[in-house]
């Protein structure tokens, strides 16, 4: 969401009075107008309900986990991603809904991220306080019943306590919120980092569940060796309970910087001391901790066809419905791009960048591939590939990956030399791995797609036609393009892509194509990829165990 001009000359105007009276500018007071404080308690009850909904969620993983129930084909860290019910999912439309319903009117002037951010950093943050406390490879530290049946306990019910903090911490913060904006007590950020902090310890619901905690951790964890049982960040804490509420304040703290647009100091609010203890990453790559320690060419990306051309922008016949941004914090993590020139500068769109002036047909390569870089900068902990259709110089190229700021995340790969690990990516820095069909590029980290990989047509018409002959590239090259879209005279359409999406038609084609080439699809290519299976197909592929029950 953007401030509104009128918001915005309002508050410069205020700024500008406040420094001819000598008074402290750092925060624009603003009442909030009705429309803006109903937007406002809106977003902020459909937020605590789906905390509340993902919270238990998590738990029912571990304590499913511990039971024997989850789904034969089925992992605890799957589980933790799949919302195997749904009810996640509905939930975050519910969210979406009030977004579009309640903010449409007016905008507030402050407190307010994107939906799609607000449902990412909830799932996130949830999930990753589960491997805090336990370790990120949960399959491997969590216990059963029928192995250990008290540390399964112990585990089962730490998980649940812990998450009614994380309820009550919520519940406390949106009814302060909602309180504030209603009674015009809060216009500003500051007003909303006074809620956070009163629901920090002291509020009285918070209070009691991490009372609770306490009980559990003494009582009924008693007679198991708490470093097996909690191995993650409170292995070896002298004060175990106090350590897995400071987990909880971390995320708390983390997430809610992003939903309500704060800039509190997290490391500060965890355990009150500047410690670097409130850290994002959780040991996953790519969000599985299954990951990490394969090989780039052993791993499977979700990939987006054209994904620059999309309808929340007002592009011109699109191939996906949201942007770059959205694209990557749904979990997109390879992008396709084509280049061209207009007016003499490199702009990202698809074959006619100025068709007529009554749709958008173009934008700057500079603009897409900055999106970029603030995704590699927020979420540390993932890879990202871009495979670049050039009609443009590697100059050119090169010149907006270094005035994006991509340049020092791009990794370097010699042609048939090992690839290394996703974590070895990570803890390099070089989280990009960029590729390009100009057969003409020599800089090392511009790697010619062709001596890299391989792919099946693009060119299907109907789903019948898929199939997994090779196009273009060798089978001895080490990755391998799925492309799994259909195409019509005008290009790609929802429609179409409700047809190949469809987990009956698309699990079967990628195994198939597996199965032949002996290959694992590493770029699996869609349009529109939040229309059905893509991710459960490549949780499939990774083996990550996402499926449903």
């Amino acid at each position: 969401m953007t401030i509104s001009s009128s918001s915005l000359v309002t508050a410069v105007f205020a700024c500008l009075i406040a420094a001819a009276l000598g008074t402290p500018t750092a925060v624009f007071a603003q009442i909030q107008s009705p429309a803006q404080v109903g937007c406002l308690g809106a977003l902020a009850k459909a937020e605590a309900k789906l905390v509340k909904t993902q919270g238990k969620e998590v738990s029912g993983c571990v304590k499913g986990f511990a039971a024997g129930k989850l789904a034969s084909c089925q992992t605890a860290e799957g589980c933790l991603r799949a919302d195997g019910n749904g009810k996640v999912a509905k939930v975050s439309d519910q969210l979406r809904f009030a977004e579009e319903k309640s903010c449409a009117a007016e905008e507030p002037d402050f407190g307010v991220a994107e939906p799609f951010k607000s449902i990412r950093e909830i799932r996130f943050h949830l999930g990753a306080l589960s491997a805090d406390l336990f370790g990120a490879a949960l399959d491997t530290t969590l216990a059963t019943k029928s192995l250990n049946s008290e540390v399964a306990a112990c585990q089962g019910k730490v998980a649940k306590s812990v998450q009614k903090i994380f309820d009550a911490r919520m519940a406390g913060y949106t009814k302060c919120k909602s309180v504030g904006f209603e009674e015009g007590s809060i216009t500003s950020n500051a007003g909303l980092e006074g809620c956070r902090s009163s629901v920090r310890t002291a509020e009285t619901k918070v209070a009691k569940a991490i009372d609770k905690l306490g009980l559990q951790v003494t009582k009924g964890c008693a007679g198991v060796d708490a470093d097996i049982v909690f191995p993650g960040k409170c292995s070896g804490a002298a004060d175990l309970a106090a350590c897995i509420d400071a987990q909880a304040r971390c995320r708390f703290c983390r997430m809610t910087n992003v939903l309500d647009d704060l800039s509190g100091d997290c490391d500060l609010y965890d355990d009150s001391a500047s410690n670097d203890s409130c850290q994002r990453a959780d040991g996953r790559c790519n969000g599985s901790s299954l990951l990490c320690d394969r090989a780039f060419d052993t791993v499977s990306f979700p990939t987006s066809h054209n994904a620059f051309s999309n309808a929340d922008e007002g592009w011109a016949v699109p191939n996906q419905r949201h942007g770059l941004t959205r694209q990557l914090e749904d979990g997109v993590r390879a992008l396709m791009l084509d280049t061209h020139y207009y007016a003499g500068a490199a702009h990202l769109c698809h074959e006619s960048c100025d068709f007529n002036e009554q749709a958008r047909w173009r934008e700057p390569l500079l603009d897409g591939l900055v999106r970029v870089r603030e995704f590699l900068d927020d979420h540390t902990d993932e890879v990202v590939s871009l495979i670049f259709e050039s009609y443009i110089s590697e100059a050119n190229t090169a010149a907006a990956m270094a005035a994006a700021g991509l340049a020092a995340y791009a990794h370097e790969q010699a042609v048939g030399a090992p690839w290394p690990t996703l974590q070895q990516l990570i803890d390099s820095g070089k989280r990009l791995v960029v590729f390009t069909d100009d057969a003409s590029a020599t800089l090392p980290w511009h790697h010619y797609v062709w001596d890299f990989a391989w792919e099946t047509h693009y060119s299907f018409s109907t789903v019948s036609n898929f199939s997994c002959a090779i196009n273009r590239g060798s089978m001895d090259n080490s990755l391998f393009i799925l492309n799994h879209f259909l195409t019509g005279p005008f290009g790609g359409s929802e429609k179409f892509a409700s047809k190949a999406n469809i987990s009956s038609v698309f699990l079967p084609r990628a195994e198939q194509c597996q199965s032949q080439s002996g290959r694992l699809p590493n770029f699996v290519t869609v349009d529109f990829f939040d229309i059905g299976a893509l991710f459960e197909v490549v949780d499939t592929l990774n083996q990550v165990g996402t499926c449903k029950p």
